[in-house]
């Protein structure tokens, strides 16, 4: 697999996880997460993005 998808996918996982979804992600899986919820994931991917722009310390997503 390469290595980009393999963190794309973690990020995304956490970005999950940080909205409080991956109990639904575990057992519902992708396909059943709201457009609503999926919009949640890809904002909150950005905000950890531009928040790891202006910090120094790494970050393993």
């Amino acid at each position: 697999m390469a290595r980009g998808k393999v963190a794309s996918d973690a990020l995304k996982l956490e970005a999950a996880r940080r909205l409080g979804l991956s109990q639904k992600l575990t057992e519902e899986g992708w396909r059943n997460l709201t457009s609503g919820e999926i919009g949640a994931i890809v904002r909150e991917m950005i905000r950890m993005g531009e928040e790891a722009l202006f910090d120094d310390s790494p970050r393993l997503y």
